[in-house]
């Protein structure tokens, strides 16, 4: 999470990673969930940022805190496994708040999603995703040709 974003007003930010052996979800006004070997590094990025005292941070599947989160947030970052894609949609855009920002990385995913047929079910799941984004009346999207792609959608 760069730190300008954590220092640049905005009060509730959940970022959710992938799942590797374990699930971190760093929430507060702040929220990252990331894997066990990243957890030290964020929390001495965190103090350097000196934004540590305004975070929490919670241990478990980031899908199932995400769920259980009552606030509404103002950034939502998405980047977890991919075939979970179309959960974290129906899931994140309540939590949304009016006005707020979801960003969702490797929307592109090497160009899989322009293939006719695609036989991976990540590529189909991001391909669901993509759709339900851009179906949305609750959203204005746009996909960033950024390294993999990033799609970015503001709560109407």
């Amino acid at each position: 999470m760069p730190h300008w974003l954590i220092k640049s007003g905005l009060h509730r930010i959940i970022s959710c990673l992938p799942d590797q052996l374990q699930s971190d979800v760093f929430s507060a006004p702040v929220g990252i969930p990331t894997g066990a070997p990243v957890q030290l590094r964020v929390e001495v990025d965190f103090e350097r940022a000196e934004v540590s005292d305004r975070i929490t941070i919670k241990t478990g599947d980031a899908l199932e805190l995400l769920s259980e989160e009552k606030h509404h947030f103002d950034v939502i970052f998405n980047d977890v496994d991919k075939e979970d894609y179309p959960r974290v949609f129906r899931l994140a855009l309540p939590k949304l708040r009016k006005g707020g920002l979801f960003i969702t990385d490797n929307v592109l995913w090497s160009g899989k999603v322009a293939e006719k047929h695609p036989k991976e079910g990540s590529t189909k799941a991001i391909l669901e995703f993509n759709r339900l984004l851009y179906n949305s009346p609750d959203l204005f999207t746009t996909i960033l040709p950024i390294r993999d792609g990033v799609a970015v959608a503001i709560k109407k």
